[in-house]
Protein backbone atom coordinates (compact mmCIF):
# COMPACT_ATOMS: atom_id res chain seq x y z
CA UNK A 1 0.00 0.00 0.00
CA UNK A 2 1.26 3.27 -0.25
CA UNK A 3 -0.26 7.21 -0.34
CA UNK A 4 -0.09 9.08 -3.47
CA UNK A 5 0.22 12.95 -3.39
CA UNK A 6 -0.60 15.09 -6.35
CA UNK A 7 -0.10 18.54 -6.17
CA UNK A 8 -0.70 21.27 -8.59
CA UNK A 9 -0.03 18.75 -11.49
CA UNK A 10 -0.16 20.21 -15.21
CA UNK A 11 -0.04 18.77 -18.54
CA UNK A 12 -0.24 20.23 -22.26
CA UNK A 13 0.07 18.74 -25.58
CA UNK A 14 1.26 21.91 -27.94
CA UNK A 15 -0.81 24.78 -26.88
CA UNK A 16 -3.31 22.41 -25.18
CA UNK A 17 -3.69 22.32 -21.60
CA UNK A 18 -5.35 18.67 -20.78
CA UNK A 19 -5.08 18.86 -17.14
CA UNK A 20 -5.03 21.93 -15.18
CA UNK A 21 -3.50 22.30 -11.76
CA UNK A 22 -4.62 19.16 -10.19
CA UNK A 23 -4.23 18.50 -6.66
CA UNK A 24 -5.28 15.40 -4.97
CA UNK A 25 -4.46 12.64 -2.06
CA UNK A 26 -5.15 9.17 -2.36
CA UNK A 27 -4.89 7.59 1.06
CA UNK A 28 -3.54 4.19 1.70
CA UNK A 29 -5.84 1.21 0.85
CA UNK A 30 -7.87 3.57 -1.20
CA UNK A 31 -10.15 2.81 -4.09
CA UNK A 32 -9.97 6.28 -6.08
CA UNK A 33 -12.05 6.94 -9.35
CA UNK A 34 -11.25 9.23 -11.70
CA UNK A 35 -14.42 9.47 -13.81
CA UNK A 36 -15.28 12.38 -16.74
CA UNK A 37 -16.39 12.48 -20.08
CA UNK A 38 -13.45 11.55 -22.93
CA UNK A 39 -10.70 13.72 -23.43
CA UNK A 40 -10.91 15.72 -19.45
CA UNK A 41 -7.84 14.51 -18.98
CA UNK A 42 -8.48 11.72 -16.90
CA UNK A 43 -6.11 9.14 -18.96
CA UNK A 44 -3.37 11.80 -19.31
CA UNK A 45 -3.22 12.30 -15.20
CA UNK A 46 -3.18 8.57 -14.71
CA UNK A 47 -0.55 7.84 -17.27
CA UNK A 48 1.58 11.03 -15.19
CA UNK A 49 1.42 8.96 -12.06
CA UNK A 50 2.52 5.75 -13.73
CA UNK A 51 5.62 7.56 -15.54
CA UNK A 52 4.29 7.15 -19.20
CA UNK A 53 3.76 10.88 -19.43
CA UNK A 54 6.07 13.87 -17.93
CA UNK A 55 4.87 16.40 -16.16
CA UNK A 56 4.89 20.08 -17.05
CA UNK A 57 4.31 21.68 -13.42
CA UNK A 58 3.72 20.06 -10.36
CA UNK A 59 4.79 17.25 -8.14
CA UNK A 60 3.80 13.24 -7.81
CA UNK A 61 5.02 12.15 -4.76
CA UNK A 62 4.90 8.01 -3.72
CA UNK A 63 4.65 7.59 0.40
CA UNK A 64 6.62 11.26 1.01
CA UNK A 65 8.70 10.69 -2.15
CA UNK A 66 8.80 12.84 -4.93
CA UNK A 67 8.94 10.77 -8.17
CA UNK A 68 8.49 12.88 -11.15
CA UNK A 69 12.25 12.09 -12.50
CA UNK A 70 12.01 8.40 -11.26
CA UNK A 71 11.15 5.78 -14.54
CA UNK A 72 8.18 3.69 -15.10
CA UNK A 73 9.88 0.59 -13.91
CA UNK A 74 11.49 2.01 -10.70
CA UNK A 75 8.35 2.98 -9.39
CA UNK A 76 6.83 -0.01 -8.52
CA UNK A 77 3.13 0.99 -9.88
CA UNK A 78 1.12 -1.71 -12.07
CA UNK A 79 -0.90 -0.23 -14.71
CA UNK A 80 -4.22 -2.76 -16.34
CA UNK A 81 -4.63 -1.76 -19.66
CA UNK A 82 -7.87 -1.19 -21.73
CA UNK A 83 -6.71 -3.34 -24.69
CA UNK A 84 -5.69 -6.09 -21.82
CA UNK A 85 -1.67 -5.99 -23.35
CA UNK A 86 -1.10 -9.88 -23.25
CA UNK A 87 1.67 -11.72 -25.46
CA UNK A 88 0.06 -13.33 -28.22
CA UNK A 89 2.63 -16.35 -28.24
CA UNK A 90 2.69 -16.71 -24.22
CA UNK A 91 0.28 -18.67 -22.21
CA UNK A 92 -1.60 -17.49 -19.95
CA UNK A 93 0.75 -18.80 -16.82
CA UNK A 94 3.74 -17.16 -19.16
CA UNK A 95 2.10 -13.53 -19.23
CA UNK A 96 1.51 -13.74 -15.43
CA UNK A 97 5.43 -14.44 -15.25
CA UNK A 98 6.65 -12.33 -17.78
CA UNK A 99 6.94 -9.00 -15.24
CA UNK A 100 8.89 -11.37 -12.76
CA UNK A 101 11.22 -13.02 -15.12
CA UNK A 102 12.28 -9.44 -16.39
CA UNK A 103 12.97 -8.61 -13.01
CA UNK A 104 15.84 -11.43 -12.41
CA UNK A 105 13.26 -14.18 -10.23
CA UNK A 106 13.27 -17.60 -10.69
CA UNK A 107 10.44 -20.21 -11.40
CA UNK A 108 11.03 -21.89 -8.42
CA UNK A 109 10.52 -17.99 -6.47
CA UNK A 110 7.10 -17.37 -8.39
CA UNK A 111 5.77 -20.81 -9.42
CA UNK A 112 3.81 -20.59 -6.22
CA UNK A 113 2.45 -17.02 -6.25
CA UNK A 114 1.29 -17.50 -10.23
CA UNK A 115 -0.73 -20.31 -9.39
CA UNK A 116 -1.94 -18.86 -5.97
CA UNK A 117 -2.84 -15.69 -8.39
CA UNK A 118 -4.44 -17.73 -11.15
CA UNK A 119 -6.31 -20.04 -8.79
CA UNK A 120 -7.96 -17.08 -7.13
CA UNK A 121 -8.84 -15.07 -10.60
CA UNK A 122 -10.46 -18.78 -11.31
CA UNK A 123 -7.54 -18.99 -14.56
CA UNK A 124 -6.01 -22.24 -12.33
CA UNK A 125 -7.89 -24.33 -15.64
CA UNK A 126 -6.64 -21.74 -18.55
CA UNK A 127 -2.55 -21.93 -17.74
CA UNK A 128 -1.75 -23.58 -20.62
CA UNK A 129 -4.21 -21.90 -22.80
CA UNK A 130 -2.70 -18.62 -25.35
CA UNK A 131 -4.59 -15.57 -25.27
CA UNK A 132 -6.49 -16.33 -28.42
CA UNK A 133 -8.18 -19.03 -26.88
CA UNK A 134 -9.90 -16.87 -24.26
CA UNK A 135 -12.98 -14.81 -23.78
CA UNK A 136 -12.41 -10.83 -22.94
CA UNK A 137 -13.36 -11.47 -19.22
CA UNK A 138 -10.57 -14.09 -19.02
CA UNK A 139 -8.28 -11.90 -20.91
CA UNK A 140 -8.70 -9.12 -18.59
CA UNK A 141 -8.48 -11.24 -15.29
CA UNK A 142 -4.98 -12.12 -16.25
CA UNK A 143 -4.11 -8.51 -17.08
CA UNK A 144 -5.32 -8.04 -13.51
CA UNK A 145 -3.38 -11.42 -12.15
CA UNK A 146 -0.14 -9.78 -13.99
CA UNK A 147 0.06 -6.66 -12.07
CA UNK A 148 -1.39 -8.54 -8.43
CA UNK A 149 1.99 -10.44 -8.68
CA UNK A 150 4.04 -7.86 -9.06
CA UNK A 151 2.81 -7.07 -5.44
CA UNK A 152 3.05 -3.13 -6.13
CA UNK A 153 2.89 -0.05 -4.06
CA UNK A 154 -0.83 0.46 -6.14
CA UNK A 155 -2.72 -0.68 -8.98
CA UNK A 156 -3.73 2.14 -11.71
CA UNK A 157 -6.67 1.15 -14.03
CA UNK A 158 -7.58 2.41 -17.27
CA UNK A 159 -10.92 1.84 -18.81
CA UNK A 160 -10.43 -1.81 -17.74
CA UNK A 161 -13.73 -2.97 -18.50
CA UNK A 162 -14.48 -0.58 -21.51
CA UNK A 163 -14.46 -3.30 -23.74
CA UNK A 164 -16.32 -6.06 -22.44
CA UNK A 165 -20.21 -6.60 -23.01
CA UNK A 166 -22.82 -4.95 -20.32
CA UNK A 167 -23.03 -8.52 -18.79
CA UNK A 168 -19.49 -8.86 -18.38
CA UNK A 169 -18.46 -5.43 -17.17
CA UNK A 170 -20.89 -6.06 -14.00
CA UNK A 171 -18.99 -9.16 -13.40
CA UNK A 172 -15.86 -7.89 -13.51
CA UNK A 173 -16.64 -4.59 -11.43
CA UNK A 174 -17.22 -7.06 -8.44
CA UNK A 175 -14.20 -9.50 -9.76
CA UNK A 176 -11.97 -6.07 -9.31
CA UNK A 177 -13.53 -4.97 -5.97
CA UNK A 178 -12.90 -8.34 -4.28
CA UNK A 179 -9.49 -8.21 -5.44
CA UNK A 180 -8.85 -5.05 -4.04
CA UNK A 181 -10.20 -5.77 -0.64
CA UNK A 182 -8.30 -8.68 -0.63
CA UNK A 183 -5.41 -7.48 -1.95
CA UNK A 184 -5.64 -4.39 0.54
CA UNK A 185 -4.13 -2.13 -2.00
CA UNK A 186 -4.70 1.51 -3.00
CA UNK A 187 -6.11 1.39 -6.18
CA UNK A 188 -6.50 4.21 -8.80
CA UNK A 189 -9.27 3.74 -11.50
CA UNK A 190 -10.20 5.55 -14.78
CA UNK A 191 -13.26 5.63 -16.65
CA UNK A 192 -15.81 7.41 -18.19
CA UNK A 193 -18.80 5.47 -16.90
CA UNK A 194 -20.66 6.99 -14.07
CA UNK A 195 -22.23 3.78 -12.94
CA UNK A 196 -18.40 2.40 -12.39
CA UNK A 197 -17.59 4.95 -10.38
CA UNK A 198 -20.34 4.90 -8.02
CA UNK A 199 -20.71 1.29 -7.60
CA UNK A 200 -16.72 0.86 -7.30
CA UNK A 201 -15.11 4.07 -5.74
CA UNK A 202 -14.30 4.91 -1.68
CA UNK A 203 -14.44 8.52 -3.02
CA UNK A 204 -14.63 10.29 -6.73
CA UNK A 205 -13.26 12.70 -8.63
CA UNK A 206 -15.27 14.15 -11.03
CA UNK A 207 -13.04 15.63 -14.03
CA UNK A 208 -13.60 18.10 -16.40
CA UNK A 209 -11.88 20.10 -19.60
CA UNK A 210 -8.53 19.22 -16.85
CA UNK A 211 -9.62 20.39 -13.86
CA UNK A 212 -11.01 18.61 -10.66
CA UNK A 213 -14.91 19.57 -10.36
CA UNK A 214 -15.81 17.94 -6.94
CA UNK A 215 -14.17 15.65 -4.66
CA UNK A 216 -16.29 13.02 -2.71
CA UNK A 217 -17.73 10.02 -1.75
CA UNK A 218 -20.25 8.56 -4.37
CA UNK A 219 -22.88 9.60 -2.04
CA UNK A 220 -22.32 12.94 -1.40
CA UNK A 221 -21.22 13.81 -4.69
CA UNK A 222 -24.46 12.35 -5.92
CA UNK A 223 -26.40 14.08 -3.53
CA UNK A 224 -24.31 17.38 -3.18
CA UNK A 225 -23.17 18.45 -6.57
CA UNK A 226 -21.19 21.09 -6.23
CA UNK A 227 -22.39 22.30 -9.90
CA UNK A 228 -24.29 22.12 -12.98
CA UNK A 229 -21.56 19.89 -14.56
CA UNK A 230 -21.33 17.07 -11.87
CA UNK A 231 -25.71 17.14 -11.45
CA UNK A 232 -25.85 16.35 -14.94
CA UNK A 233 -22.61 13.87 -15.31
CA UNK A 234 -23.82 11.77 -12.42
CA UNK A 235 -26.70 10.07 -12.33
CA UNK A 236 -28.56 7.83 -14.74
CA UNK A 237 -31.20 9.34 -16.37
CA UNK A 238 -29.90 11.94 -16.14
CA UNK A 239 -31.02 15.07 -13.62
CA UNK A 240 -33.96 17.36 -15.08
CA UNK A 241 -33.10 20.99 -15.47
CA UNK A 242 -35.36 23.75 -16.42
CA UNK A 243 -34.12 27.54 -16.81
CA UNK A 244 -36.26 30.64 -15.37
CA UNK A 245 -36.26 33.08 -12.81
CA UNK A 246 -37.44 33.49 -9.25
CA UNK A 247 -41.04 36.59 -9.65
CA UNK A 248 -43.50 37.42 -7.17
CA UNK A 249 -46.97 36.58 -8.04
CA UNK A 250 -49.98 37.51 -5.92
CA UNK A 251 -47.82 37.97 -2.89
CA UNK A 252 -45.41 34.34 -3.23
CA UNK A 253 -42.27 33.71 -4.86
CA UNK A 254 -42.71 31.28 -7.83
CA UNK A 255 -40.24 29.45 -9.82
CA UNK A 256 -41.36 30.68 -13.65
CA UNK A 257 -39.53 29.48 -16.66
CA UNK A 258 -38.10 31.20 -19.42
CA UNK A 259 -41.25 30.89 -21.38
CA UNK A 260 -43.52 31.94 -19.00
CA UNK A 261 -44.89 28.55 -17.26
CA UNK A 262 -45.36 29.41 -13.64
CA UNK A 263 -44.32 25.92 -12.53
CA UNK A 264 -43.58 25.72 -8.61
CA UNK A 265 -43.85 27.93 -5.34
CA UNK A 266 -40.59 28.59 -3.28
CA UNK A 267 -40.07 29.25 0.04
CA UNK A 268 -37.00 30.27 2.28
CA UNK A 269 -37.04 26.16 3.16
CA UNK A 270 -36.33 25.29 -0.18
CA UNK A 271 -33.61 28.59 -1.13
CA UNK A 272 -33.05 30.57 1.79
CA UNK A 273 -31.55 33.64 -0.46
CA UNK A 274 -34.71 33.68 -2.44
CA UNK A 275 -35.68 37.14 -1.99
CA UNK A 276 -32.22 38.37 -3.20
CA UNK A 277 -32.42 36.68 -6.57
CA UNK A 278 -35.54 37.75 -7.62
CA UNK A 279 -33.32 38.92 -11.13
CA UNK A 280 -31.14 36.46 -11.51
CA UNK A 281 -31.43 33.71 -14.45
CA UNK A 282 -31.60 30.25 -12.50
CA UNK A 283 -31.58 26.44 -13.45
CA UNK A 284 -33.98 24.22 -11.36
CA UNK A 285 -32.55 20.60 -11.21
CA UNK A 286 -34.25 17.42 -9.80
CA UNK A 287 -33.91 13.89 -10.12
CA UNK A 288 -36.26 11.57 -11.79
CA UNK A 289 -36.61 9.77 -8.87
CA UNK A 290 -37.31 12.83 -6.68
CA UNK A 291 -40.47 13.13 -8.77
CA UNK A 292 -43.63 11.16 -8.06
CA UNK A 293 -47.07 11.39 -10.23
CA UNK A 294 -48.94 10.42 -6.76
CA UNK A 295 -50.02 13.03 -4.26
CA UNK A 296 -48.09 12.11 -1.38
CA UNK A 297 -48.59 12.76 2.38
CA UNK A 298 -45.10 13.44 2.99
CA UNK A 299 -45.28 17.25 3.60
CA UNK A 300 -41.41 17.31 1.82
CA UNK A 301 -43.45 17.60 -1.65
CA UNK A 302 -44.56 20.49 -3.68
CA UNK A 303 -46.92 20.14 -6.15
CA UNK A 304 -46.29 21.96 -9.89
CA UNK A 305 -48.37 24.62 -10.27
CA UNK A 306 -50.03 22.98 -13.75
CA UNK A 307 -50.40 18.96 -15.24
CA UNK A 308 -48.11 17.99 -17.56
CA UNK A 309 -48.64 16.34 -20.91
CA UNK A 310 -46.92 12.62 -20.86
CA UNK A 311 -45.19 12.56 -24.20
CA UNK A 312 -43.53 8.98 -23.93
CA UNK A 313 -43.52 6.33 -21.48
CA UNK A 314 -40.07 3.63 -21.33
CA UNK A 315 -41.64 0.28 -19.57
CA UNK A 316 -38.47 -1.38 -18.00
CA UNK A 317 -39.68 -3.99 -15.81
CA UNK A 318 -38.95 -2.76 -12.70
CA UNK A 319 -39.27 0.70 -13.41
CA UNK A 320 -40.94 2.92 -16.03
CA UNK A 321 -39.09 6.15 -17.31
CA UNK A 322 -42.68 8.36 -17.84
CA UNK A 323 -41.62 11.85 -19.64
CA UNK A 324 -43.77 14.74 -19.53
CA UNK A 325 -43.51 17.99 -20.70
CA UNK A 326 -42.91 21.23 -18.48
CA UNK A 327 -42.29 22.89 -21.83
CA UNK A 328 -43.29 23.04 -25.79
CA UNK A 329 -39.63 21.92 -26.62
CA UNK A 330 -38.92 20.18 -23.32
CA UNK A 331 -38.57 17.00 -21.83
CA UNK A 332 -38.50 15.69 -18.36
CA UNK A 333 -38.19 11.99 -16.90
CA UNK A 334 -39.72 10.74 -13.77
CA UNK A 335 -38.77 7.10 -12.63
CA UNK A 336 -42.01 6.02 -11.18
CA UNK A 337 -42.96 2.30 -10.63
CA UNK A 338 -44.62 0.44 -13.24
CA UNK A 339 -47.72 -0.16 -12.12
CA UNK A 340 -48.80 3.23 -12.72
CA UNK A 341 -51.60 3.54 -15.19
CA UNK A 342 -51.11 7.07 -16.78
CA UNK A 343 -51.10 6.60 -20.50
CA UNK A 344 -49.25 8.53 -23.33
CA UNK A 345 -51.42 12.09 -24.45
CA UNK A 346 -52.98 12.51 -20.66
CA UNK A 347 -52.02 15.38 -18.41
CA UNK A 348 -50.92 14.31 -15.19
CA UNK A 349 -49.59 16.68 -11.28
CA UNK A 350 -46.11 16.48 -10.69
CA UNK A 351 -44.85 16.28 -6.87
CA UNK A 352 -41.47 17.40 -6.48
CA UNK A 353 -39.09 16.21 -3.24
CA UNK A 354 -38.48 19.40 -2.07
CA UNK A 355 -35.27 18.25 -0.09
CA UNK A 356 -33.69 17.01 -3.18
CA UNK A 357 -34.59 20.04 -5.64
CA UNK A 358 -31.62 21.95 -6.87
CA UNK A 359 -31.05 25.75 -8.10
CA UNK A 360 -27.98 26.71 -10.14
CA UNK A 361 -26.99 30.27 -10.67
CA UNK A 362 -26.98 30.08 -14.73
CA UNK A 363 -23.77 32.08 -15.18
CA UNK A 364 -21.27 30.44 -12.71
CA UNK A 365 -23.37 26.69 -12.49
CA UNK A 366 -22.76 26.98 -8.93
CA UNK A 367 -25.55 24.94 -6.54
CA UNK A 368 -26.87 27.30 -4.79
CA UNK A 369 -28.67 25.31 -2.24
CA UNK A 370 -26.42 23.71 1.05
CA UNK A 371 -22.90 24.76 -0.57
CA UNK A 372 -21.44 24.39 3.54
CA UNK A 373 -22.15 20.69 3.17
CA UNK A 374 -20.41 19.72 -0.13
CA UNK A 375 -16.93 18.59 -0.38
CA UNK A 376 -14.98 20.66 -2.99
CA UNK A 377 -11.66 20.83 -4.59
Amino acid sequence: MANIEIKDVYKSYDKTEVVKGVSLSITKGEFLVLVGPSGCGKSTLLRMIAGLESIDQGTISIDGEVINDVLPKNRNLAMVFQNYALYPHMSVYENLAFGLKIMGAKKKEYDGLIRDTAKMLGLSELLERKPKQLSGGQKQRIAVGRAIVRKPKAFLFDEPLSNLDAKLRIQMRTDLLKIHKHQNATSIYVTHDQVEAMTMADRIAIINKGVIQQLGTPLNVYNNPINLFVAGFIGNPTMNFISGFIKSVDGKFMFVTNSGFVFIEIDSALLPEVPNLLSTELILGIRPEDISVHLSPNENFIESNSPLNISFIEYMGDVSLIHVSPETDLSWTIKTSPQSELKVGEKTNIYLNAKKIHFFDKQSEINLCNLESKEIM
